[in-house]
Protein backbone atom coordinates (compact mmCIF):
# COMPACT_ATOMS: atom_id res chain seq x y z
CA UNK A 1 0.00 0.00 0.00
CA UNK A 2 2.92 2.33 1.27
CA UNK A 3 4.59 1.68 -2.43
CA UNK A 4 1.57 2.07 -4.27
CA UNK A 5 0.93 5.90 -2.32
CA UNK A 6 4.41 6.38 -2.93
CA UNK A 7 4.40 6.31 -6.36
CA UNK A 8 0.83 8.39 -6.67
CA UNK A 9 2.63 11.19 -5.04
CA UNK A 10 5.63 10.62 -7.42
CA UNK A 11 4.36 10.69 -10.59
CA UNK A 12 1.82 13.81 -9.67
CA UNK A 13 5.30 15.66 -8.79
CA UNK A 14 6.88 14.88 -11.59
CA UNK A 15 7.02 16.72 -14.76
CA UNK A 16 4.04 16.14 -17.49
CA UNK A 17 4.99 18.45 -20.23
CA UNK A 18 4.85 16.90 -23.50
CA UNK A 19 2.27 13.68 -22.70
CA UNK A 20 -1.02 13.88 -23.93
CA UNK A 21 -4.06 14.85 -21.18
CA UNK A 22 -5.89 11.53 -22.16
CA UNK A 23 -2.51 9.66 -21.16
CA UNK A 24 -1.91 11.03 -17.60
CA UNK A 25 -5.81 10.58 -16.98
CA UNK A 26 -5.37 7.15 -17.39
CA UNK A 27 -1.68 6.75 -15.82
CA UNK A 28 -3.72 8.16 -12.60
CA UNK A 29 -6.67 6.17 -13.08
CA UNK A 30 -4.78 2.98 -13.08
CA UNK A 31 -1.85 4.27 -10.20
CA UNK A 32 -5.19 5.02 -8.38
CA UNK A 33 -7.01 1.60 -8.87
CA UNK A 34 -3.94 -0.19 -7.97
CA UNK A 35 -3.93 1.97 -4.70
CA UNK A 36 -7.71 0.88 -3.78
CA UNK A 37 -7.40 -2.98 -4.53
CA UNK A 38 -4.78 -2.83 -1.99
CA UNK A 39 -6.65 -1.39 0.70
CA UNK A 40 -9.75 -3.78 0.04
CA UNK A 41 -6.94 -6.75 0.45
CA UNK A 42 -5.49 -5.67 3.38
CA UNK A 43 -9.29 -4.97 4.86
CA UNK A 44 -10.58 -8.63 4.07
CA UNK A 45 -7.04 -10.20 5.59
CA UNK A 46 -7.28 -7.90 8.73
CA UNK A 47 -11.16 -9.03 9.13
CA UNK A 48 -10.50 -12.75 9.53
CA UNK A 49 -13.20 -13.48 11.44
CA UNK A 50 -15.76 -12.09 8.91
CA UNK A 51 -14.47 -14.29 6.14
CA UNK A 52 -14.29 -17.16 8.15
CA UNK A 53 -17.76 -17.22 9.91
CA UNK A 54 -19.43 -15.13 7.96
CA UNK A 55 -18.52 -16.10 4.67
CA UNK A 56 -17.77 -19.52 4.08
CA UNK A 57 -20.32 -21.23 6.36
CA UNK A 58 -23.09 -19.36 3.97
CA UNK A 59 -21.51 -20.51 1.03
CA UNK A 60 -20.94 -24.18 2.16
CA UNK A 61 -24.98 -23.94 2.81
CA UNK A 62 -25.73 -22.71 -0.62
CA UNK A 63 -27.26 -25.09 -3.19
CA UNK A 64 -26.56 -23.39 -6.57
CA UNK A 65 -30.40 -23.72 -8.78
CA UNK A 66 -30.73 -23.60 -12.52
CA UNK A 67 -33.80 -23.91 -14.90
CA UNK A 68 -33.76 -24.61 -17.91
CA UNK A 69 -37.26 -23.93 -18.80
CA UNK A 70 -36.96 -21.02 -17.05
CA UNK A 71 -33.89 -19.73 -18.51
CA UNK A 72 -35.33 -20.28 -21.88
CA UNK A 73 -39.00 -18.69 -21.09
CA UNK A 74 -36.98 -15.36 -19.52
CA UNK A 75 -34.77 -15.50 -22.54
CA UNK A 76 -37.84 -15.49 -25.15
CA UNK A 77 -39.27 -12.42 -23.06
CA UNK A 78 -36.05 -11.10 -21.41
CA UNK A 79 -36.07 -8.12 -19.01
CA UNK A 80 -35.58 -5.32 -21.69
CA UNK A 81 -33.40 -3.15 -19.55
CA UNK A 82 -30.70 -5.68 -18.18
CA UNK A 83 -30.68 -6.86 -21.42
CA UNK A 84 -30.25 -4.06 -23.35
CA UNK A 85 -26.93 -2.72 -21.20
CA UNK A 86 -25.57 -6.21 -21.49
CA UNK A 87 -25.99 -5.92 -25.13
CA UNK A 88 -24.17 -2.57 -24.96
CA UNK A 89 -20.93 -4.26 -23.34
CA UNK A 90 -21.37 -6.99 -26.15
CA UNK A 91 -21.45 -9.65 -22.44
CA UNK A 92 -25.27 -10.71 -22.90
CA UNK A 93 -24.65 -14.13 -23.67
CA UNK A 94 -22.84 -13.96 -20.22
CA UNK A 95 -25.41 -12.04 -18.30
CA UNK A 96 -28.51 -14.16 -19.80
CA UNK A 97 -26.90 -17.24 -18.03
CA UNK A 98 -25.49 -15.83 -14.39
CA UNK A 99 -28.79 -13.57 -13.99
CA UNK A 100 -31.07 -16.40 -13.78
CA UNK A 101 -28.98 -18.21 -11.34
CA UNK A 102 -30.05 -18.25 -8.02
CA UNK A 103 -29.04 -20.03 -4.50
CA UNK A 104 -30.73 -21.64 -1.95
CA UNK A 105 -29.40 -22.11 1.72
CA UNK A 106 -31.15 -25.90 1.77
CA UNK A 107 -28.02 -27.93 2.31
CA UNK A 108 -29.19 -29.50 5.57
CA UNK A 109 -32.40 -30.29 4.07
CA UNK A 110 -31.58 -31.61 0.86
CA UNK A 111 -28.39 -33.76 2.68
CA UNK A 112 -30.92 -34.94 5.52
CA UNK A 113 -33.05 -36.32 2.69
CA UNK A 114 -30.64 -38.03 0.80
CA UNK A 115 -28.96 -39.57 3.85
CA UNK A 116 -32.63 -41.14 4.62
CA UNK A 117 -32.97 -42.61 1.35
CA UNK A 118 -29.97 -44.07 1.63
CA UNK A 119 -30.17 -45.90 5.11
CA UNK A 120 -33.66 -47.08 3.74
CA UNK A 121 -31.95 -49.03 0.67
CA UNK A 122 -29.41 -50.59 2.98
CA UNK A 123 -31.96 -52.90 4.56
CA UNK A 124 -33.42 -53.89 1.50
CA UNK A 125 -30.72 -53.87 -0.73
CA UNK A 126 -27.22 -53.90 0.04
CA UNK A 127 -27.31 -57.86 1.45
CA UNK A 128 -23.45 -58.54 0.37
CA UNK A 129 -20.62 -57.66 -1.48
CA UNK A 130 -22.15 -58.07 -5.11
CA UNK A 131 -25.14 -56.11 -4.13
CA UNK A 132 -22.96 -53.01 -2.51
CA UNK A 133 -21.39 -52.81 -5.77
CA UNK A 134 -24.74 -52.70 -7.77
CA UNK A 135 -25.55 -50.32 -5.79
CA UNK A 136 -22.64 -47.57 -6.77
CA UNK A 137 -23.27 -48.67 -10.39
CA UNK A 138 -27.07 -47.35 -10.36
CA UNK A 139 -28.33 -43.97 -11.50
CA UNK A 140 -31.78 -43.92 -11.08
CA UNK A 141 -32.38 -47.94 -11.87
CA UNK A 142 -32.56 -49.17 -8.33
CA UNK A 143 -35.84 -46.74 -7.48
CA UNK A 144 -37.66 -47.66 -10.96
CA UNK A 145 -37.11 -51.51 -10.04
CA UNK A 146 -38.58 -50.81 -6.80
CA UNK A 147 -41.23 -49.00 -7.73
CA UNK A 148 -42.18 -51.48 -10.45
CA UNK A 149 -42.01 -48.76 -13.45
CA UNK A 150 -38.48 -50.02 -14.93
CA UNK A 151 -40.43 -51.57 -18.45
CA UNK A 152 -41.50 -48.20 -18.62
CA UNK A 153 -39.06 -45.69 -17.74
CA UNK A 154 -36.02 -47.66 -17.71
CA UNK A 155 -35.03 -46.39 -21.06
CA UNK A 156 -34.55 -43.50 -19.42
CA UNK A 157 -31.61 -43.96 -17.03
CA UNK A 158 -30.11 -46.88 -19.41
CA UNK A 159 -30.05 -45.89 -23.06
CA UNK A 160 -29.14 -42.16 -22.42
CA UNK A 161 -25.85 -41.16 -21.87
CA UNK A 162 -25.68 -39.58 -18.30
CA UNK A 163 -25.46 -35.77 -19.33
CA UNK A 164 -28.57 -36.51 -21.23
CA UNK A 165 -30.37 -38.66 -18.67
CA UNK A 166 -29.79 -35.66 -16.79
CA UNK A 167 -31.17 -32.99 -19.12
CA UNK A 168 -34.00 -35.56 -19.91
CA UNK A 169 -35.20 -35.78 -16.50
CA UNK A 170 -34.83 -32.34 -15.32
CA UNK A 171 -37.40 -31.13 -18.09
CA UNK A 172 -39.45 -34.18 -17.27
CA UNK A 173 -39.36 -33.24 -13.64
CA UNK A 174 -40.46 -29.98 -14.48
CA UNK A 175 -43.71 -30.80 -16.99
CA UNK A 176 -44.71 -33.46 -14.71
CA UNK A 177 -44.72 -31.37 -11.20
CA UNK A 178 -46.26 -27.88 -13.33
CA UNK A 179 -49.14 -29.99 -14.65
CA UNK A 180 -49.72 -31.77 -11.34
CA UNK A 181 -51.21 -34.52 -12.62
CA UNK A 182 -53.60 -35.34 -9.51
CA UNK A 183 -49.99 -33.60 -7.04
CA UNK A 184 -52.22 -31.34 -4.70
CA UNK A 185 -51.14 -27.93 -4.78
CA UNK A 186 -49.41 -28.07 -2.01
CA UNK A 187 -48.62 -31.78 -1.46
CA UNK A 188 -50.52 -33.18 1.61
CA UNK A 189 -48.16 -35.26 3.39
CA UNK A 190 -44.86 -33.78 4.86
CA UNK A 191 -43.41 -36.66 2.70
CA UNK A 192 -44.26 -35.76 -0.44
CA UNK A 193 -43.82 -31.48 0.29
CA UNK A 194 -39.91 -32.74 0.83
CA UNK A 195 -39.96 -34.78 -2.36
CA UNK A 196 -41.36 -32.18 -4.39
CA UNK A 197 -39.09 -29.58 -2.80
CA UNK A 198 -35.78 -31.54 -2.35
CA UNK A 199 -36.28 -33.20 -6.13
CA UNK A 200 -37.09 -29.71 -7.97
CA UNK A 201 -33.94 -28.08 -5.95
CA UNK A 202 -31.37 -31.34 -6.74
CA UNK A 203 -32.97 -31.32 -10.70
CA UNK A 204 -31.97 -27.72 -10.60
CA UNK A 205 -28.81 -28.01 -9.18
CA UNK A 206 -27.65 -30.94 -11.35
CA UNK A 207 -28.46 -28.03 -14.77
CA UNK A 208 -26.80 -25.86 -12.79
CA UNK A 209 -23.79 -28.21 -12.85
CA UNK A 210 -24.02 -29.45 -16.62
CA UNK A 211 -23.93 -25.61 -17.91
CA UNK A 212 -21.21 -24.06 -14.93
CA UNK A 213 -19.38 -27.73 -13.57
CA UNK A 214 -19.80 -30.20 -16.47
CA UNK A 215 -16.53 -31.40 -15.26
CA UNK A 216 -18.03 -32.12 -12.06
CA UNK A 217 -20.96 -33.46 -13.19
CA UNK A 218 -19.43 -36.37 -14.76
CA UNK A 219 -15.76 -36.42 -17.03
CA UNK A 220 -16.82 -35.85 -20.75
CA UNK A 221 -19.77 -34.08 -20.08
CA UNK A 222 -21.53 -31.93 -23.10
CA UNK A 223 -22.18 -28.88 -22.00
CA UNK A 224 -22.94 -28.12 -25.31
CA UNK A 225 -26.45 -29.93 -24.63
CA UNK A 226 -27.47 -27.22 -22.66
CA UNK A 227 -27.67 -25.05 -25.65
CA UNK A 228 -29.16 -27.44 -27.87
CA UNK A 229 -32.05 -28.16 -25.59
CA UNK A 230 -32.44 -23.88 -25.54
CA UNK A 231 -32.97 -23.99 -29.11
CA UNK A 232 -35.47 -27.03 -28.96
CA UNK A 233 -37.46 -25.08 -26.50
CA UNK A 234 -37.35 -22.02 -28.87
CA UNK A 235 -38.68 -23.94 -31.55
CA UNK A 236 -41.38 -25.33 -29.37
CA UNK A 237 -42.41 -21.66 -29.14
CA UNK A 238 -41.92 -20.63 -32.61
CA UNK A 239 -46.34 -20.02 -32.77
CA UNK A 240 -46.89 -19.21 -28.92
CA UNK A 241 -46.84 -15.40 -28.92
CA UNK A 242 -48.79 -15.12 -25.45
CA UNK A 243 -46.29 -14.52 -22.81
CA UNK A 244 -46.30 -17.37 -20.01
CA UNK A 245 -44.30 -18.05 -17.19
CA UNK A 246 -42.33 -21.34 -16.63
CA UNK A 247 -45.46 -23.37 -15.86
CA UNK A 248 -47.21 -22.27 -18.70
CA UNK A 249 -44.29 -23.09 -20.96
CA UNK A 250 -44.13 -26.66 -19.12
CA UNK A 251 -47.94 -27.31 -19.80
CA UNK A 252 -47.39 -25.92 -23.87
CA UNK A 253 -44.85 -28.23 -24.26
CA UNK A 254 -46.88 -31.23 -22.48
CA UNK A 255 -50.23 -30.06 -24.27
CA UNK A 256 -49.05 -29.98 -27.50
CA UNK A 257 -47.30 -32.89 -29.21
CA UNK A 258 -45.84 -30.73 -32.16
CA UNK A 259 -43.58 -29.02 -29.97
CA UNK A 260 -40.65 -31.24 -30.39
CA UNK A 261 -39.43 -32.59 -33.17
CA UNK A 262 -38.97 -36.77 -33.32
CA UNK A 263 -35.01 -37.71 -31.60
CA UNK A 264 -34.72 -34.46 -29.73
CA UNK A 265 -34.40 -34.15 -26.18
CA UNK A 266 -37.58 -32.34 -25.78
CA UNK A 267 -39.19 -35.07 -27.16
CA UNK A 268 -37.72 -37.95 -24.84
CA UNK A 269 -38.54 -35.77 -21.88
CA UNK A 270 -42.36 -35.06 -23.19
CA UNK A 271 -42.02 -39.12 -23.59
CA UNK A 272 -41.27 -39.65 -20.07
CA UNK A 273 -43.31 -36.89 -18.40
CA UNK A 274 -46.25 -38.68 -20.33
CA UNK A 275 -45.06 -42.50 -19.12
CA UNK A 276 -45.17 -40.76 -15.29
CA UNK A 277 -48.63 -39.07 -16.08
CA UNK A 278 -50.24 -42.68 -17.67
CA UNK A 279 -49.40 -44.72 -14.26
CA UNK A 280 -52.21 -42.05 -12.58
CA UNK A 281 -50.13 -42.67 -9.28
CA UNK A 282 -48.93 -39.25 -7.56
CA UNK A 283 -47.62 -40.48 -4.69
CA UNK A 284 -45.38 -43.29 -6.44
CA UNK A 285 -44.58 -41.10 -9.30
CA UNK A 286 -42.83 -38.58 -6.75
CA UNK A 287 -40.93 -41.40 -4.31
CA UNK A 288 -39.77 -42.16 -8.47
CA UNK A 289 -38.69 -39.13 -9.33
CA UNK A 290 -37.26 -38.35 -5.61
CA UNK A 291 -35.65 -41.49 -5.66
CA UNK A 292 -33.71 -41.19 -9.24
CA UNK A 293 -32.45 -37.65 -8.25
CA UNK A 294 -30.41 -39.00 -5.25
CA UNK A 295 -29.68 -42.05 -7.36
CA UNK A 296 -28.10 -39.15 -10.03
CA UNK A 297 -26.47 -37.22 -7.74
CA UNK A 298 -24.77 -39.72 -5.59
CA UNK A 299 -23.61 -41.06 -9.02
CA UNK A 300 -22.40 -37.67 -9.89
CA UNK A 301 -20.51 -37.09 -6.57
CA UNK A 302 -19.03 -40.43 -6.69
CA UNK A 303 -17.95 -40.34 -10.45
CA UNK A 304 -16.16 -36.94 -9.46
CA UNK A 305 -12.37 -36.55 -9.65
CA UNK A 306 -11.33 -36.06 -6.01
CA UNK A 307 -9.02 -32.89 -7.08
CA UNK A 308 -12.44 -31.01 -8.37
CA UNK A 309 -13.72 -31.22 -4.98
CA UNK A 310 -10.69 -30.13 -3.49
CA UNK A 311 -10.55 -27.17 -5.74
CA UNK A 312 -13.78 -26.23 -5.30
CA UNK A 313 -13.39 -25.61 -1.60
CA UNK A 314 -11.42 -22.65 -2.49
CA UNK A 315 -14.19 -20.99 -3.37
CA UNK A 316 -16.31 -22.46 -0.82
CA UNK A 317 -17.28 -25.38 -1.33
CA UNK A 318 -20.20 -27.26 -3.92
CA UNK A 319 -22.94 -29.09 -2.42
CA UNK A 320 -21.80 -31.60 -4.69
CA UNK A 321 -18.65 -32.14 -2.35
CA UNK A 322 -20.61 -32.51 0.61
CA UNK A 323 -22.42 -35.09 -0.96
CA UNK A 324 -19.55 -36.64 -1.80
CA UNK A 325 -18.38 -36.54 1.99
CA UNK A 326 -21.83 -38.07 2.85
CA UNK A 327 -21.19 -41.05 0.57
CA UNK A 328 -17.84 -41.65 1.89
CA UNK A 329 -18.85 -41.17 5.39
CA UNK A 330 -21.40 -43.64 5.29
CA UNK A 331 -18.92 -46.11 3.69
CA UNK A 332 -20.03 -45.77 -0.11
CA UNK A 333 -18.25 -46.45 -2.97
CA UNK A 334 -16.93 -43.55 -4.27
CA UNK A 335 -14.04 -43.00 -7.49
CA UNK A 336 -10.96 -43.61 -5.91
CA UNK A 337 -12.65 -46.84 -4.67
CA UNK A 338 -13.39 -47.69 -7.83
CA UNK A 339 -10.67 -47.36 -9.13
CA UNK A 340 -8.48 -49.63 -6.38
CA UNK A 341 -11.38 -52.41 -5.95
CA UNK A 342 -9.71 -56.12 -6.82
CA UNK A 343 -11.57 -57.91 -8.67
CA UNK A 344 -14.66 -59.97 -8.20
CA UNK A 345 -14.34 -64.04 -7.61
CA UNK A 346 -15.80 -65.61 -10.42
CA UNK A 347 -18.71 -67.07 -8.26
CA UNK A 348 -19.42 -63.86 -6.91
CA UNK A 349 -22.30 -63.01 -9.79
CA UNK A 350 -23.31 -59.40 -10.23
CA UNK A 351 -26.58 -58.74 -11.84
CA UNK A 352 -27.49 -55.70 -13.88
Amino acid sequence: MLLGIAAIASFNDSRKDGFDGSDVVVSYVLLCSTLVLEICALLWLADWRFVTSRIQPEMQRTVAQFNLIGFATRRRWPTMVVMRIAALFRCKKYVNQHWYLGHLSSTPIIIEFIGKDLKSRWVDDLTNAAAYRRFNDRRGQWTLRRERCYQELGWSVTELPFDEAVLVWHIATDIYLDCNNGIENPPATADERAAVKCSREISNYMMYLLLFQPDMLMPGTRQSLFAVACREIKHALRDQRQRLDERGVARWISENPNAAQPGDHLAAARRLAEAMMQMNDAGRMLKVISGVWVEMICYSASRCRGFLHAKSLGAGGEFLTVVWLLLHRMGMEVLADKLQKPEIPRHVQILP
